[in-house]
Formats: C-alpha cells, sequence, structure tokens
C-alpha cells in the first residue's frame, strides 16, 4: 500500500517547521540533496509489517519492519540522555520512545541523508524538535558532520554530565554499524572541546567577576566621564569606527585628516598602531576579559603618559584590571557579561549593549553620543588578499578556517569569504544598524557588505565634513558614590545575601519534599510551601543576575528542562522525584552565589567593614584576595609576585602562592607566573604546576599525566628535604573536581570498544578518590576496577601505553603504597594489576610513608 501524498507532505513541512527552531541548516541540506539525488522520485509502501524505500528507478534501498525497537546497548537508567545509532524511516523511534521521549534529550544519527528526507516525510518529530529534546547529525561526509556537531554543541553540552544510553537500529548491518561507531567518537570529541562552555566557563564566569570587583575598586578613585559629557561635547558630530580588518592599512592617510573632524572610536588592539601613525583616538574601547589586550595597549600607555591629549577608555567592566590601573586618561566603564543592570546600578557603571566583539562594542559606543553619522573604517568582516585577516598593525592576526562562508563583497559586485565568527558578528552589525535611527556608512572599501549600511569611499564621505571643527578630548573628573566604595559593598552584598536566603530556603523545602510520606495527607500539607519554593526557584533561574553567564550552562540542566513546564504536582511520587530533580541545581547556585559573595566582599579590610562579609566567611581570604589581586594590577614592570616570594623562595612557598592564587580565580596572571618561572625553578617543579594548570583551566588529560610524573618527582624532594607536604597535597586535591567533570569524556587510542570510555571514566573517578583523600575507598574501587581490566585486555593495553606507561605506573605505585599504609597485604593488589596490565610491581616497606 504506498502512502497518501498529501499526508507526506503535511508532516513533512511540520517537520521543517520545527527545523527551524534548534537546526535551520539542516532544512536546506535536506532540499539540496532532494533536487541533486531524484528523492521526491522515490516511493514508499507498506507490506505489513514491513516498509520499503525504493528510488526512482524502483531498486530496494532500505526494508524497515515496523514492529521494531531499537537494540539498547548501554542503558543508563538515572540519565536523561540518549545516542541513536541509526534513524531508518523513523519507526523503530517511534517504538522505542514515543512515551518516554520528551523525558529524554536525544542525538540520532544517520549515515544516509535520504532515510532522514524520508522519515520526516512519513512521521511526526516536530514536537521533540521544537522543544530541543531530538536533534540530528546526518550524512557520510565527516567534514560536514563536524560542523553539525559545532552547531548542536549549545544545545547538548550537558548530555555529557552522565553518560548517555545508547541505542542501535536492530536491522542495521555490522559493516554499518561499525562505520556508526564513529559518530560516538565525534560525539565525545564535541562534549570534550564544550568542556570550555560547561565545566572552564564556570571557573571563568567567577574569574570575570573577580576582575570586575577590582575594576570597581580603582573605579572610585579615578577621573571618569560620563554618557552625559560625551554628549554634550560630541553630538551631532560625526563618529567613525575603526576595527582591525585588513583593509584598514589603505585608509590611514584620511584617518590622519578625519581625526581633525570627527570623533574617533577605535578598538583596542588597533589604538597603538593608529597611535604610531600620528592618529590619536577620541575614545578606546576595551572588552575582552584577558591579558592580551594589555599587552597590546602597554606601548601606548607609556606613550600617553607623557602626551597632553589622553583617549577614554571605554572598558567593559571585567577587562584586565592592570589596564585599569595604568591607563593615564578617564575612565568610562560598562556592563559586561560578569554583571547585571542592578550591579550597574549600585556602582555607576554604564549600561551600553556590548555585542559579541569589541568592534560591536565601539559601534554602541559611537551611537550612545548621538552623532551625525557612524562611519565603519577597517570593518571588513571577511579575509583579505591572500587570506589576510586583520591589518598590519594587528602583528598576530589569525581567525579560523573552519566553515567557509561566501557573502557579498564590499562594492556589491562579487563575494568574499568569511567565517563562522564574522558572520554572526556581520548579523549582528546588520540587525543593529536596522534598529537605529543614526545613518551608517561602510568606508571599509573592502570586505564584506552590511545590510543597512550605505556603502562609499572614505574620501568622498570625509569631504563632507572638511569644515567640521576639532573634536575635544574629554578629561573628567572624579565622582562620588561610583565604583566599589564602602556604601556600595554593602548594598551589592545585601542583593547577593538576599537570593542566598532565597536559595537555602528552597533546599530546605526540596529536601523536605524528598523525604514526604506516600499520601494524600502528606502531597496537600506540601502543595503550598512547595508551590511557593518552585515559583521563587523559577524567579531566581531566569532572573537573578548573579547567575549571568551560568543560566547558559544550567539552561539544559533539570531546572532549564522542568521550569519551562507547568509544574502541576499530582502525586507524592511526582513531587519527591521533581524535588529530586532540582536539588542539584539549588545546591550547585548555592555553592556559586557563595563565591560570589566571597569575591565582592574581598576588599572588605581596605574598606573598614569587619560585619559586611558575612558570618560564615573565613576573614582571612577576603584578605589574601585583594592583596594578591591589588599586586596584579600595580606591580608595573615588576612581577606580580615579587610581593609574595623573596629570591630564595621554596617549593613550598610557591605552591603555597600558587593554590591561594587560584582561590583567589586569577586564572591569566598565575599563567603567567607559572611561564616566567620556568628557568628558574627546578624541572619537576614546573612540570607539576604546568600540567595541574593546563588540567584545570584547559581540562587537558595529556597534562594530567604530566603532572603525575612531577608528583612523584615532588614526593621524593619533599621526603628528602624534610618539608611537609601537607603543602602538595591541598595543591593536588584541588584537581578533584576537573577530574569528575572529565571522566564522562576521557578516550585513549586503542579503546575499541563501546563501552571502554565508561572502564576510564571509572579510573578516572577512582583517580578523584585518591586526592580528594578517600583512600579506603580508592583501594575497594581500584580492587573491583582491576578486575574490570582483566576482562578487558585490548582497552588494558591502551590505558597501559598512556603516557608511556606513565599512569598505570603511578596508580599501581599509589595503591601498593596505600596497602602499607592501611595495613593491607599488598600481595592481593600486585596479583590484580600483573592480571589486568601484564606488570610485576615490587613494593618495598621502606617505600611506603
Amino acid at each position: 500500500m504506498s502512502v497518501a501524498t498529501k499526508e507526506l507532505e503535511l508532516t513533512w513541512k511540520a517537520n521543517l517547521k520545527a527545523l527551524e527552531i534548534t537546526q535551520p541548516y539542516l532544512i536546506e541540506l535536506l532540499e539540496q540533496a532532494a533536487a541533486s539525488l531524484g528523492f521526491a522520485s522515490w516511493t514508499v509502501s507498506y507490506k505489513d509489517p514491513y516498509v520499503e524505500l525504493r528510488d526512482g528507478a524502483g531498486k530496494l534501498c532500505f526494508i524497515e519492519n515496523a514492529g521494531l525497537r531499537y537494540n539498547c546497548v548501554n542503558e543508563n537508567p538515572e540519565g536523561k540522555s540518549a545516542i541513536v545509532l541509526g534513524l531508518g524511516l523513523g519507526n523503530h523511534f517511534l517504538n522505542t520512545f514515543a512515551e518516554r521521549g520528551e523525558n529524554l534529550r536525544i542525538i540520532c544519527c544517520e549515515l544516509e541523508v535520504a532515510f532522514l528526507y524520508w522519515a520526516f516525510h512519513l512521521h511526526d518529530f516536530s514536537y521533540l524538535i521544537s522543544k530541543g529534546k531530538l536533534f540530528f547529525v546526518v550524512g557520510k561526509d565527516r567534514a560536514e558532520r563536524d560542523a553539525q556537531w559545532r552547531k548542536i554543541s549549545p544545545w547538548v553540552r550537558l548530555m555529557g554530565k552522565i553518560e548517555p544510553s545508547i541505542y542501535i537500529h536492530k536491522q542495521y548491518s555490522g559493516s554499518d554499524i561499525s562505520k556508526m561507531k564513529q559518530f560516538l567518537n565525534e560525539y565525545r570529541g564535541m562534549l570534550l572541546s564544550a568542556l570550555s562552555t560547561s565545566t572552564i566557563p564556570l571557573s571563568r564566569n567567577l574569574v570575570e567577576t573577580a576582575q570586575t570587583a577590582l575594576n570597581a575598586y580603582i573605579y572610585k578613585d579615578r577621573y571618569v566621564v560620563t554618557l552625559q559629557e560625551m554628549q554634550e561635547h560630541w553630538k551631532g558630530k560625526p563618529a567613525v569606527v575603526v576595527s582591525a580588518g585588513p583593509s584598514l592599512d589603505r585608509q590611514i592617510d584620511l584617518l590622519r585628516e578625519a581625526q581633525h573632524h570627527c570623533v574617533i572610536v577605535a578598538n583596542d588592539v588597533i589604538a597603538y598602531y593608529l597611535m604610531e601613525k600620528g592618529i590619536m583616538p577620541h575614545v578606546i574601547a576595551a572588552l575582552d576579559y584577558s591579558h592580551v589586550v594589555y599587552d597590546k595597549l602597554q606601548k601606548a600607555i607609556k606613550a600617553l603618559s607623557a602626551h597632553e591629549r589622553r583617549p577614554i577608555l571605554a572598558f567593559a567592566s571585567k577587562v584586565y584590571p592592570k589596564l585599569v590601573y595604568e591607563w593615564p586618561g578617564p575612565l568610562f566603564s560598562n556592563q559586561s557579561d560578569a554583571v547585571g543592570p542592578r550591579t550597574c546600578q549600585i556602582l555607576g557603571f554604564n549600561t551600553l549593549e556590548v555585542g559579541s566583539s569589541v568592534a560591536h562594542f565601539c559601534y554602541y559606543l559611537a551611537q550612545a553620543i548621538c552623532p551625525k553619522e557612524v562611519i565603519f573604517v577597517g570593518q571588513d568582516l571577511a579575509y583579505g588578499e591572500g587570506g589576510r585577516t586583520h591589518s598590519s598593525g594587528f602583528a598576530e592576526g589569525s581567525a579560523p578556517t573552519d566553515l567557509e562562508i561566501e557573502v557579498t563583497s564590499w562594492d556589491g559586485l562579487g563575494s568574499v569569504k568569511t567565517n563562522r565568527h564574522w558572520y554572526g558578528f556581520l548579523t549582528i552589525f546588520e540587525h543593529a544598524i536596522a534598529s537605529s535611527p543614526v545613518p551608517v556608512y561602510n568606508c571599509t572599501e573592502g570586505g564584506a557588505r552590511i545590510s543597512g549600511a550605505v556603502h562609499v569611499p572614505f574620501a568622498e564621505r570625509l569631504k563632507l565634513h572638511a569644515s567640521d571643527p576639532a573634536p575635544s578630548f574629554l578629561k573628567g573628573a572624579k565622582m562620588e558614590g561610583v565604583g566599589l566604595t564602602l556604601d556600595n559593598q554593602r548594598r551589592m552584598l545585601k542583593e547577593i545575601n538576599g537570593v542566598l536566603k532565597q536559595t537555602e530556603d528552597i533546599r530546605k523545602e526540596l529536601i523536605r519534599v524528598k523525604r514526604l510520606k506516600t499520601s494524600p495527607r502528606s502531597l496537600k500539607s506540601a502543595e503550598k510551601p512547595y508551590g511557593a519554593a518552585l515559583k521563587a526557584w523559577r524567579d531566581i533561574f531566569y532572573n537573578c543576575e548573579f547567575l549571568r553567564g551560568v543560566i547558559t550552562s544550567l539552561r539544559f540542566s533539570s531546572s532549564g528542562d522542568l521550569l519551562g513546564d507547568n509544574l502541576s504536582i499530582s502525586t507524592v511520587h511526582e513531587a519527591r522525584e521533581i524535588a529530586e530533580l532540582l536539588l542539584e541545581d539549588v545546591e550547585f547556585t548555592r555553592a556559586y552565589l557563595k563565591e560570589v559573595r566571597r569575591i565582592w566582599g574581598m576588599f572588605s579590610p581596605l574598606l573598614k567593614d569587619k560585619d559586611v562579609v558575612g558570618r560564615d566567611l573565613n576573614e582571612e581570604e577576603p584578605a589574601f584576595m585583594h592583596e594578591l589581586w591589588l599586586a596584579v594590577a600595580s606591580s608595573g614592570d615588576k612581577p606580580w609576585w615579587s610581593s609574595f616570594l623573596d629570591e630564595k623562595f621554596t617549593p613550598d612557598a610557591l605552591l603555597e602562592l600558587v593554590v591561594k592564587a587560584y582561590g583567589a580565580y586569577m586564572e591569566a596572571p598565575l599563567n603567567q607566573m607559572i611561564e616566567a618561572l620556568k628557568e628558574q625553578i627546578p624541572p619537576w617543579l614546573y612540570g607539576l604546576c604546568r600540567g595541574w594548570y593546563d588540567l584545570l583551566y584547559r581540562a587537558n588529560f595529556g597534562k594530567y599525566l604530566t603532572f603525575l610524573s612531577s608528583y612523584h618527582k615532588a614526593e621524593q624532594f619533599f621526603k628528602s628535604s624534610g618539608m611537609s607536604e601537607s603543602r602538595l597535597a591541598l595543591f593536588a586535591s584541588l584537581l578533584v573536581p576537573q577530574l569528575r567533570a572529565l571522566a564522562p569524556f576521557i578516550q585513549i587510542s586503542g579503546s575499541v570498544q563501546v563501552g571502554d570510555s565508561t572502564l576510564l571514566g571509572d579510573l578516572l573517578r577512582a583517580e578523584a578518590l585518591y586526592w580528594e583523600g578517600r583512600r579506603r575507598e580508592y583501594l575497594s574501587e581500584m580492587s573491583k576496577l582491576l578486575d574490570r581490566f582483566k576482562a578487558e585486555s585490548p582497552l588494558a593495553l591502551a590505558a597501559l601505553k598512556a603516557g608511556g606507561g606513565s599512569w598505570v605506573a603511578s596508580i599501581a605505585t599509589r595503591t601498593l603504597r596505600e596497602c602499607m599504609n592501611a595495613d593491607m597485604p599488598v600481595e592481593k593488589f600486585q596479583e590484580k594489576f600483573f592480571e589486568a596490565f601484564g606488570i610485576s610491581i615490587k613494593f618495598e616497606p621502606a617505600n611506603a610513608d
């Protein structure tokens, strides 16, 4: 029986409409494949219980038993995610997930585009797709699939929190399944690369918050320019936004003239290049949190110190504090990812949009002064001749070359190549220009065409302003009540404590509901307080500005799944289940907010307010935090760590400083110190710090192996010198959260089975127990793991080769030593290591403690 064409078309359109929300690029892929391969001439027919798909020539392409379900080869009952290998014509999928698909987040992988095309005609997946519950990766081309993984990464990255269940189509052959295993490698690779946006950003958010707090403290005593002052002096004048695109070099002579008639707003990385060419910007905008911007502007800072005309530094609150501290001109502080509108109101920061790049920030600044017009120069947003990415004044210019896209050229007569990042920036510019009454003239004379802007040569536009008087340079003034004053700190901490109190109340209510007895009476007694707690949690989840940035990760957690729905509770079991799911997010939020409070309280010793920090904070922590950060900001040409380490510092002193700097969220300064001391400290100490840092901040498992090698040498040093190993133990214990975060994603070359990653992940979790000091639990887990490795010889061999054998050797050494320390016989573990890895280990009592 053939399927009715009208029904097919309606189902197809419903699925495509849903794809527009989550995976719009798949629509184009499907339509192009249909046109080139003639899918429209293919036919589908039912021969109960089978569904047949034939091509235009009548050749049978696939036959599916409509009554079967998927095989589950790696079921995780606790998980809320699934990887599906093989969609086929969709019947297996619906039979397996019809009733539980809404409770999962599913990635469906399919080699044949034709199968997805026809499954979309036969079955309505639109509800799951539109709710962000179902995603597809399709095709035989690896590069195309890589692009698809990257695009769905923001939606699915937290699937890796718990190992997903894996489902395989029952009718796919062995060779098909072998090919499809590659999807699992791609999935794990995508999640590993996305660690920087799931675990690391939580640390980065706190780094940015710490830098914002220090910048606010510096800001209170500096000369400040207000937006009103800029408007009073520059309103109605033309504003030129200067970016670092390849075409900028051709416009230098005209810019030198333009500075006498227009307000020049330049981005940070190109500012000194302009100054070298005799062009002094009126405003320099800085956005990024890293030290790179400071490095780029160091020469400009020194040059401006002896200059009468000094540009305003318009900085996003999170920028590297040394830049704000050393800037010789007036300041204009603006919001960033690290702070929201309420914080800006308290601190007296501006709330202009910043967009996704410093070029966007420059544009929003230019718009804010109410100019006559805005002129773009150097805004290429595309590759220049020979693949150039930036002006010659940006020496380290680089840009990703993946996913190259062709866009209309500046003159509208051809096309130029851009990449996904610049294409996104281009889109933001076009939306911003469309929503502003101020005309924009794109005088870049190269790169991409920007819709909504008028494209004219720079010289032509500049002629119209030849008689305009030169804009003045503003000096600003000191202002009371801005920045991190004592009163403002009190207000900040009062806000944070208020949210913490709410979160604690929600936590207590969720724990109470988890313990409810199963009876209608229990449900009725809980209904009102539980409903109030859920309402309060929804408000915090969606509106708390102290969770800015973090909420991106929480969005796809249990709260993200549940809070978008109407949480009507009909049974005690349902109430307990929802409480269990939400409690993890509430606990995380509570812990995170305590860290935010600790950061904003770090200047209490200087602001002379002992009660402002809160009773549950260690008073020593804010002291060392502010001392460290102020040393970074005020160090000048000296190393910031010279204030804490003397010339003959010991390894113990260095580790103490590293631990404190980590606790103060000093990501960039810590990296700077480790690299600068490379030639001054023993190789084992450098390897220890380098491996430790790169594991924590770069999620690099290979660096863990470097750490282990150096750690054993560190132990030998501390033992031989008679120094306490407590600092070393504390140093190593900080790795525990990252080891657990990496566990679901770890891969070693040579692992071949689907379940391999689980065993390796469990080994890494056992390592976390060791560094946490839970040694008896560690020994118990290792005993079980060694038995499992005994049955997985290919994987055991791959693990043995990791780091040239250093990983297994380190585990064996530490395991046998703990046996000795616990007065347990080592022979049992010696035998287990031999059976699992084929290695014999001699361990004498003298090697123990």
